[in-house]
């Protein structure tokens, strides 16, 4: 697979989790670090959506590789 297909590929498939965390946020598990985080895992990228409900719907904190610096991320809960 070319690279340009495997970008596009990338993109669906955090679009595809953006979708379903839209529509049942309840559905991914509560992350360790908040129980007011959730995590939704790509399917076939190393890649998690860390995500918290809002009133109007989600709020992505991070789209964050499965290894690199984990809970890099977490200095955005108290923004």
């Amino acid at each position: 697979m070319r690279k340009q297909e495997l970008g596009v590929a990338f993109v669906a498939e955090v679009d595809r989790i953006f979708a379903q965390a839209r529509a049942m946020p309840l559905a991914f598990a509560r992350t360790a670090e908040s129980q007011a985080v959730r995590r939704a895992v790509a399917r076939r990228f190393p890649y998690a959506v860390f995500f918290t409900e809002t009133d109007t719907g989600i709020l992505v904190l991070a789209v964050a590789h499965a290894k690199r610096k984990p809970g890099y991320w977490l200095g955005r809960l108290t923004r």
